[in-house]
């Protein structure tokens, strides 16, 4: 029994599956972040004995389902929970259990699924989701961030599909009869749900991926990705007031990811999120973006369309470093300069912010590197010259 939430129910494995119809799949498991009709959450499990060995098959590998607007009890995650402990092989032995869920759990849900990892702590669980189910409202966030918090409980991981999750379920849960071709957008939806999850999560960035992205030493090599940390102010009575729901870190996404084909730019990722946001057209916002380089000119004409067309949203730039290795980069800062974005290079009091808000740093206060304030003065010079058609 887990506390007193556990529903009585008797045994049953209705509504289990070995394999699902493709035009099923296809459905429900469209990552559209905002879709409405999609009333029946499936949920495809597989459960392994924990071991080292990584390529040995599941014991169990089939599928769940049940609608959104039925009582929890009868939902898959709770299907699956009840199943579960009536299956269970050996009470001394580690499971180690996947999910593959078209809709994130409810609060109701995800409060037992917490529960039952604190009472069972030899299950690990992993839940991919192919979307956020109402990730608008606090209470679900709540329970959301209660599943899967970090520290001493057990805790839930939860990841967004990607390609990768949804070959697999393809391959593993779909009477299929043809090879997976993605839908349309498939890698855009990804990334607004990745970064979402990342605000409803509260994700901090490691330490040491901080630390080693965002130095602004010229003499230290082998930065290859870009890392942008952003916040949002909505300008209320003259005043800036920072709006906590939207705040996160996005990580560029790389063309050697075969779920990102032509790749994606941090600033892009973020032009993406905004619109997500759905901002009021009659109120006016901030974005502060703290990157790790400074925008390619493709990027740079791309954000300065964007404000043009967006006059309600205002941009603050702080880089790290300038990005020089393609041309026109000079040209691409000058014009987000002539429509109005600010641009600046980070100085100490940005890099301590930046730990203090997104890294998770455990108490540990922010140490400069040797030579920040001489590199953040050079690189600032060199940046006033560029703007300044130098």
């Amino acid at each position: 029994m887990v506390g007193n939430s556990w529903p009585q129910m008797k045994p049953q494995t209705r509504n289990m599956m070995v394999r699902m119809d493709p035009d099923t799949f296809f459905y429900n498991f469209y990552n559209r972040p905002i879709l409405s009709h999609r009333n029946t959450v499936w949920l495809c499990y597989e459960v392994k004995m924990k071991t080292n060995d990584r390529s040995r098959p599941p014991l169990v590998a089939k599928i769940f389902q049940g609608q959104v607007y039925s009582k929890p009890q009868h939902h898959p995650e709770m299907r699956f929970l009840h199943w579960f402990r009536k299956w269970k092989l050996h009470s001394d032995q580690e499971y180690e259990v996947t999910w593959f869920v078209s809709w994130s759990p409810c609060p109701v849900c995800a409060r037992n699924v917490a529960e039952f990892l604190a009472e069972d702590r030899k299950v690990t669980l992993t839940i991919f989701v192919a979307r956020l189910y109402y990730f608008w409202d606090p209470h679900y966030q709540k329970e959301l961030r209660r599943l899967c918090q970090r520290g001493d409980s057990p805790h839930a991981t939860m990841q967004i599909m990607s390609y990768g999750e949804f070959q697999h379920c393809w391959d593993k849960f779909v009477d299929n009869q043809r090879l997976y071709k993605p839908w349309n957008k498939l890698p855009k939806h990804y990334t607004l749900l990745h970064i979402t999850l990342g605000e409803v999560l509260r994700h901090l960035m490691d330490p040491g991926t901080f630390t080693d992205n965002f130095t602004n030493d010229p003499s230290v090599l082998g930065q290859h990705r870009t890392y942008l940390c952003y916040e949002l102010e909505h300008l209320r009575n003259g005043t800036w007031v920072l709006l906590h729901q939207h705040r996160g870190f996005i990580l560029n996404e790389a063309s050697t990811n075969p779920g990102f084909p032509e790749g994606r730019h941090a600033e892009l990722c973020l032009l993406d999120l905004i619109s997500f946001w759905k901002l009021d057209l009659a109120q006016c916002y901030r974005v502060t973006c703290f990157v790790s380089w400074s925008p390619c000119f493709s990027c740079a004409e791309k954000v300065a369309e964007f404000l043009q067309e967006n006059p309600h949203v205002t941009l603050r730039i702080f880089a790290a470093r300038i990005y020089d290795y393609q041309r026109g980069y000079k040209k691409g800062l000058r014009r987000l300069d002539r429509v109005g974005a600010s641009i600046s290079m980070m100085k100490y009091s940005e890099f301590k912010h930046c730990w203090d808000t997104f890294v998770d740093y455990q108490e540990r206060p922010f140490q400069p590197w040797k030579g920040l304030a001489e590199h953040s003065q050079a690189l600032s010079g060199r940046l006033q010259a560029i703007l300044q058609g130098n």
